[in-house]
């Protein structure tokens, strides 16, 4: 686990592999340690590194960085903690860093990954997105989405377990269990509503 100070604020990022650099960007909840602890996730991140130094983060407001002060509401402000992230790495680790880098998005990472890109194409090798929409805001109708965001910053506990029946609905019992503790421990409710938003 390390931080890169952006801005005003410490942004978590682990690194893990050999390898061009491939970035996972923080999406809807994340948390470094927590995700690392899953031994999926793990599997998943140690096939990527078989060739690939994966350098993964969690937003600001999210995980292991830092929770103070407000998060970034707006693509730019996600868009600033990923530039500046890579331009700490590139001093950090060079070698890893240097030049391009593989962006992979998921979720709501998904827009960022592609805005950096669009805005870098001289930066970006490879991009590759998992689970992306075009606009949030045609996922649901306004009311039904304005309900979700209600729950979620008015009590973050049903919050979680109504965006556990979204996410997971055909999960176990106790896999849907472990998904509302991991988004309890990953954010706070302000951050949660902003990412959902």
């Amino acid at each position: 686990m390390r931080y890169a100070e952006i801005g005003d604020r410490q942004v978590a990022w682990a690194a893990a592999g050999r390898g061009p650099a491939l970035v996972m960007g923080g999406w809807w909840s994340s948390h470094l340690t927590l995700d690392w602890a899953d031994e999926a996730f793990r599997s998943f991140v140690a096939a990527l590194a078989a060739d690939h130094t994966v350098i993964r983060y969690d937003r600001p407001g999210s995980g292991r960085s830092d929770r103070r002060g407000p998060v970034p509401e707006t693509l730019a402000g996600e868009l600033a903690v990923l530039t500046g992230l890579l331009e700490h790495l590139a001093v950090e680790t060079p070698e890893v860093v240097g030049g391009q880098v593989s962006l992979l998005g998921a979720s709501a990472g998904c827009a960022v990954a592609a805005a950096y890109a669009a805005e870098n194409p001289d930066r970006v090798s490879r991009l590759v997105l998992y689970g992306a929409y075009a606009r949030g805001e045609d996922i649901a109708s306004p009311q039904a989405r304005a309900t979700l965001l209600s729950v979620v910053e008015q009590h973050w506990g049903l919050g979680s377990r109504v965006l556990t029946d979204l996410f997971l609905p055909a999960a176990t019992a106790a896999e849907r269990d472990a998904f509302v503790d991991f988004q309890r421990r990953s954010a706070t409710p302000a951050p949660a509503r902003w990412a959902l938003g």
